[in-house]
Parts: C-alpha cells; sequence; structure tokens
C-alpha cells in the first residue's frame, strides 16, 4: 500500500470515529466554584418570595439548580424582620410579612461551602392610574383588536421608572367536550404597542410587560396606547382585563434594560458581548422592589353564553 494511500485511510478512519463516537463528559462543579443566584421581586401587600438556585457553567444544560435548605433573612435598617421559610423548588416565603411603600429591605443569604450573598430592594410610591378608556377596531386582516388608552399623571419630584402589564381572566374551554369547564383561568395578555411610537421607541419588553421611564415627559400626564387581539377573548363569554401600572427600582430597571441587550447580542457573532446587570452582593440575579396600581374592566366575548 502506498504511504498516500494509508494515510488517506487512517484519516477516513478517524473521521468515521469522531462521527460515529459522542463524547459525553459528566462534569461535577463543587459548590465552591458555584454562586448563590437571587431571584425575587417584593411589592406592599404581597408576602415576601425569592427563588434561590446555583449558578451552572458552560457544560451543564439544567434550567437551574435550587438552593435547598439556606438560611435566608430579611432586614430593615439591620434589624431582622424575619427568616424565609423553605418551599420546594428553592422557592422562600415570609408569608405574614408585607413590605411598605418608601421602605429599603436587604436580604441575607448563607449556605454552606457557598459565599454568602445580600442585596438591598426598595419599594418606590405608586403612581395610580388616573383614568383610562377602550374601543374595539377591527385590523386589516378583520380581527377584532381592544385598543387601551391609560392615563397617569408622572410626579416631577423625581425620576420614575415605569412597567406596564396586562392579564386576563376568563373561563377556561375544553375544545375536546366544546364546552367550558367551570374553571377560571388568569393568564398574561399580549400586549401590542404598534400605535404607541413612544413605546416603540423607549420601551423594554421583559416578562410579557413593558417597561420605560419618563425622561421624556417627567411631570406630566402621560397616555399608553396599547392594543389586545381577539382570540384571547372570543371562546368566553365575559372575560376581566386587569391593567397594572408598576413602579420598579433602579437596580431592576438596569436588569430589564440589560437583559434585553444580552437576549439581542446572545446569537449574534458579531456583537459585542453583554453582561446583566446584578445587584446581588457575592452573587447574581436580581433582589428588587416595586409598587403598583391597578383598574379592572369586563369584556363580553361572542361565546359560551349560559
Amino acid at each position: 500500500m502506498k504511504p498516500t494511500n494509508f494515510l488517506y485511510l487512517i484519516s477516513g478512519l478517524l473521521i468515521t470515529a469522531l462521527i460515529s463516537c459522542e463524547l459525553i463528559l459528566d462534569v461535577e462543579v463543587p459548590d465552591a466554584d458555584r454562586k448563590i443566584v437571587v431571584n425575587g421581586l417584593i411589592s406592599p401587600d404581597q408576602s415576601v418570595v425569592v427563588h434561590l438556585s446555583k449558578s451552572l457553567n458552560v457544560l451543564e444544560d439544567d434550567l437551574f439548580i435550587p438552593l435547598i435548605d439556606a438560611d435566608v433573612q430579611l432586614l430593615r435598617n439591620n434589624d431582622v424582620l424575619g427568616k424565609l421559610v423553605a418551599d420546594s423548588g428553592g422557592y422562600y416565603h415570609l408569608p405574614e410579612f408585607m413590605p411598605l411603600e418608601g421602605a429599603t429591605y436587604k436580604l441575607s443569604v448563607d449556605y454552606p461551602g457557598m459565599t454568602s450573598v445580600s442585596a438591598e430592594a426598595f419599594i418606590p410610591s405608586l403612581v395610580p392610574i388616573s383614568s383610562w378608556d377602550t374601543a374595539t377596531i377591527a385590523d386589516e386582516w378583520g380581527s377584532e383588536v381592544l385598543n387601551l388608552n391609560i392615563r397617569f399623571d408622572d410626579p416631577d419630584s423625581e425620576a420614575n421608572l415605569y412597567g406596564l402589564a396586562v392579564s386576563m381572566t376568563f373561563r377556561e374551554f375544553d375544545y375536546m367536550t366544546m364546552k367550558p369547564t367551570g374553571k377560571w383561568i388568569t393568564q398574561p395578555a399580549f400586549v401590542y404597542a404598534g400605535n404607541d411610537q413612544f413605546l416603540q421607541d423607549e420601551s423594554h419588553y421583559f416578562g410579557g410587560k413593558i417597561y420605560f421611564d419618563d425622561k421624556i415627559f417627567n411631570g406630566q400626564t402621560k397616555t399608553m396606547k396599547v392594543s389586545l387581539y381577539e382570540y384571547q377573548w372570543t371562546l368566553s363569554d365575559t372575560i376581566k382585563v386587569d391593567i397594572q401600572l408598576e413602579q420598579v427600582d433602579k437596580p431592576f430597571y438596569k436588569y430589564v434594560v440589560s437583559n434585553e441587550a444580552y437576549q439581542a447580542a446572545h446569537n449574534n457573532p458579531f456583537a459585542e458581548p453583554v453582561q446583566v446587570f446584578t445587584n446581588i452582593i457575592g452573587g447574581f440575579g436580581i433582589f428588587s422592589g416595586y409598587s403598583f396600581s391597578s383598574q379592572r374592566l369586563l369584556l363580553f366575548g361572542k361565546g359560551l353564553k349560559e
């Protein structure tokens, strides 16, 4: 056999081996090499809930590794308000305590073998929804669209950071029996901001909500124009639409903006790397505060009449 042919044969065998063999790496990362990840938003009139997990390396495909049996405390002015109780899946609760507007709270987390972490969250004062109105129109394809105009008076004494969310509660429909089940379900509504140039240019999307600041309209009355589409309510006779205007603290707003930039650059080989903002000292994630005002309106669908 000629040397050249022999090299071709070896190369072919190596390529075949590489194609047919799958290398599986089972990498165990010690806790000392991980960071604690905190995710929690606190608001007035709601009990405190946070989620804790361990950071992942690039070879791990888990969504998250929950942190179980950590020592989690909530403090204000260095006074311990309570120890959070562990629940399943890495969730921790402080059920008998409700945060207050205008207050700053500190979260501390200790876990054996891992670096302790802490973070502070400020709860801004709410800005009420002053008025709202609706109009139903047909789009270019003949589908009904619900337009919402939401108004509020922005305080001029400070910079305000907002979130806008809409949820819908309606009767569950069983497509097998073609009848309602009798259960009411609540889910986020897809909010379209195509008719509001400000929201198109200045807002950020995160978690099904729209976030924006008041730099352009500080101290003014602002009207936000958003739309909801027909498919979310036509199979129910009554639909409850809840509009929620949130005021968020600065760390969370930075987290939202940086996360949007990270998602935009994540699969772009030509984009500059983006680091998602965190206010967790010694770890990752976000612990922030918000307040909210809400309004409910009722819609009447086309189906399931009794």
